[in-house]
């Protein structure tokens, strides 16, 4: 291992509303841009749930797409977070 990335992630998971999400550092080498190299969907079917994560972070965030019905779903919204990423909220039908 060298001292370039002794310091970085190798590998960690955390658990975003019952689904696992993996990450990790880019080693060197790797093309690295801010913010728009993820973006994250959470699917659920509590409506309240949806809007309680997406008022967190539009808080301090760009809200691209307000929470609103649309012809795929009854509550879809998106925004972008204050370190750049972006989340798409989707309301799974039952």
């Amino acid at each position: 291992m060298t001292e370039e990335i002794k310091d970085l992630v190798m590998h960690t998971a955390l658990e975003i509303e019952g689904s696992t999400v993996m990450c990790s550092d880019v080693p060197p080498g790797m093309p690295f841009i801010l913010g728009n190299n993820i973006g994250l969907v959470i699917i659920s079917k509590e409506m309240d749930r949806i809007r309680s994560i997406f008022s967190v972070l539009k808080a301090e965030g760009t809200v691209v797409m307000d929470l609103q019905e649309t012809f795929w779903s009854k509550l879809y919204g998106m925004v972008t977070d204050k370190f750049g990423i972006a989340w798409q909220f989707h309301h799974d039908r039952e």
